[in-house]
């Protein structure tokens, strides 16, 4: 299911949105490792909003286990990353931007 649901992913991105690249020469701006990234991956969710306002409880609530530090005060005030694995882990960002295997680039 996840080998069809990528290749929808790319037909679809092939025929709707390279046409419009094409049209206004996006080619001209796009960093030069895009195209490397296009590649079948699982998806990735991100959650955005003013500190305080429940996203870490609500990660929590969905991953049924409290992984990130929650309360009224910013406690999860950087850029986090909750991949699966068996065991818990902490990595530098600049690890997981250099890394090729992932895409943080």
């Amino acid at each position: 299911q996840f080998d069809v649901t990528c290749s929808e992913i790319k037909r679809m991105y092939q025929e709707t949105i390279e046409p419009v690249e094409r049209k206004y020469q996006y080619e001209l701006f796009k960093p030069t490792w895009f195209s490397d990234t296009l590649k079948p991956a699982k998806p990735f969710i991100l959650f955005l909003g003013p500190f305080s306002a429940g996203k870490s409880t609500f990660i929590n609530y969905l991953l049924g286990h409290d992984h990130l530090w929650t309360g009224p005060q910013p406690t999860t005030d950087k850029f986090t990353v909750l991949m699966h694995g068996s065991e818990l882990n902490t990595i530098s960002g600049r690890i997981l931007a250099s890394n090729p295997d992932l895409p943080f680039r």
